[in-house]
């Protein structure tokens, strides 16, 4: 029997999009929504999964997002505050090459 963590890593799963996002419920349309997959990243951080390829895959859409410069630094589409907390958390972990080019851009 699955734990909790284990059962919660498995439904990102079933959330993921072929772009590599997180959409909003496993019943939802399969857009990925930014504020959900940084949240997504972060969550998968702080449950110790590093390096499965479902993390990594899931920073890698986050961080394109947020370096297209379409709409500047604002993000998450009406819910900026929410992908921003969750990016910085999951930037922050990922290291310096994220964190150094994100949190000056976040931050002004």
């Amino acid at each position: 029997m699955l734990g909790t963590i284990e059962r919660a890593v498995k439904y990102l799963e079933i959330c993921k999009t072929p772009e590599n996002g997180i959409k909003y419920s496993a019943a939802s349309a399969p857009q990925p929504r930014l504020p959900i997959s940084a949240a997504a990243v972060a969550t998968l951080y702080n449950a110790g999964d590093y390096d499965s390829p479902l993390a990594e895959n899931c920073l890698k859409y986050v961080w394109d997002e947020f370096k297209r410069s379409d709409r500047s630094w604002t993000k998450g589409g009406g819910h900026d505050f929410y992908a921003h907390l969750y990016a910085a958390q999951a930037f922050y972990q990922a290291g310096d090459k994220y964190w150094d080019e994100y949190f000056p851009k976040a931050r002004d």
